[in-house]
């Protein structure tokens, strides 16, 4: 397991489809950005990733597909 830190924030995904829905995104300090997998249907929002949108994290979790599996996040310190 690894920890990632940065900016956390959502875009609005599949506009106008029935799977609109949110998506989640990690921004790191350098600007690049990586996908967050979130765990529920895709046109619902994750009650736990909405908690800490807009704020600086630590996400512990794994990455595959250029995804983060998370399976614990809080705000940094």
């Amino acid at each position: 397991m690894r920890k990632f830190e940065g900016f956390l924030f959502s875009k609005l995904h599949m506009i106008g489809s029935k799977s609109e829905g949110p998506t989640y995104n990690l921004q790191h300090w350098d600007y690049s950005e990586i996908k967050i997998k979130k765990k529920t249907n895709l046109w619902e929002e994750d009650p736990e990733l909405q908690k800490f949108l807009g704020k600086k994290v630590v996400i512990e979790g794994e990455t595959e597909s250029n995804e983060i599996t998370y399976f614990k996040i809080q705000t940094k310190k």
